[in-house]
């Protein structure tokens, strides 16, 4: 989702907790539905305030209840290349959006949303604190955008995905 890329902790996945907590049959069937979008191939670039250009290329896929997202990040701006493993899910007991995942640059993070509907969804970061923002799009199945600000020197980001 995301992907939620690198940039904001960045590509999404979809994960349904089993829990006791009753969710209406709308909610969970938009879950699901998310998810089944999400699955395939995406490409995403994004644009920063820093006016650097990022690519990845993420592969999404059901792992259980998640999605999982391998994803590839071609060497650019000074960094090298560096592949991503991230988990996207459905928190049922909570009612939002979660994303976690890790690379082999060392980067590490987990990012809630605020509701439970994923187009329009708001997100922030859960780890690291940083006070990182976003709020994700998907206007149909082929794209997503992600527009993100964060704390440090992460600044302002516009991220599209396109199922590629």
């Amino acid at each position: 989702m995301f992907a939620l890329s690198r940039t904001l902790g960045l590509s999404i996945l979809a994960l349904f907790t089993a829990t006791g907590v009753a969710l209406s049959a709308e909610t969970m069937m938009g879950a699901r539905q998310t998810m089944h979008a999400l699955t395939g191939h995406w490409t995403c670039i994004t644009h920063d305030n820093h006016h650097k250009t990022s690519r990845e290329v993420d592969t999404y896929s059901t792992y259980g209840t998640w999605l999982r997202v391998d994803a590839t990040y071609p060497a650019q701006n000074g960094q090298p290349a560096a592949t991503g493993i991230n988990f996207f899910g459905y928190d049922a007991k909570h009612h939002r959006w979660i994303v976690g995942g890790f690379d082999t640059a060392g980067g590490y993070y987990i990012s809630y949303s605020t509701s439970p509907s994923f187009n329009g969804s708001h997100w922030s970061g859960g780890y690291p604190m940083e006070g990182g923002s976003a709020t994700v799009m998907m206007p149909n199945n082929n794209r997503y955008t992600i527009d993100s600000s964060g704390g440090g020197a992460m600044g302002v980001s516009h991220t599209v995905c396109t199922r590629s």
